[in-house]
């Protein structure tokens, strides 16, 4: 069920995306999160560039884009996996925000973050909006990782 969400997710902004955004460019982006009680993950993200915002080829870029990832607690032996929409920043500093949905053994709960770094490090800070387990508190990490541009009219060397 969680990946049939997922799944649907990222067909839904794919489409959305060609629509909108046909060939303004953006980023395919992979990376590893470490945080709140001894949580290693990974995530995917893609984002794509709106043209109304800064100069094509120089920026800075702001991306709405989905992540999907998974983590593991080693303090709670626990594995989770989530899906976001968000909408980035970018111009060699980077940040932005999102919502989205954890899937966990305790069922799925809406939440919300912030996020910022600089090229391939950053944080991030997740916080639970609607809780299904009460003992669910928020997700501060750090973030290392690559974004590899998609070049097109607005995102372009």
């Amino acid at each position: 069920m969680r990946y049939s969400i997922c799944f649907t997710m990222i067909v839904m902004f794919f489409a959305l995306t060609n629509c909108f955004a046909k060939g303004s460019g953006g980023y395919l982006g992979f990376g590893i999160h470490y945080g709140t009680d001894k949580t290693l993950g990974a995530q995917i993200s893609y984002g794509v560039a709106l043209t109304s915002v800064g100069e094509p080829g120089v920026g800075p870029y702001l991306l709405p884009g989905i992540a999907v990832g998974i983590r593991r607690s080693f303090s709670h032996k626990t594995t989770y996996s989530y899906s976001d929409l968000q909408l980035t920043w970018f111009n060699g500093l980077w940040g932005g925000v999102g919502v989205g949905s954890v899937f966990s053994e305790f069922g799925p709960t809406l939440r919300a973050k912030i996020y910022g770094g600089f090229l391939i490090a950053g944080f991030s800070y997740e916080t639970p909006v609607l809780i299904a387990n009460k003992e669910e508190k928020p997700f501060v990490g750090s973030y290392l990782g690559l974004a590899f541009p998609r070049i097109g009219t607005h995102v372009m060397p």
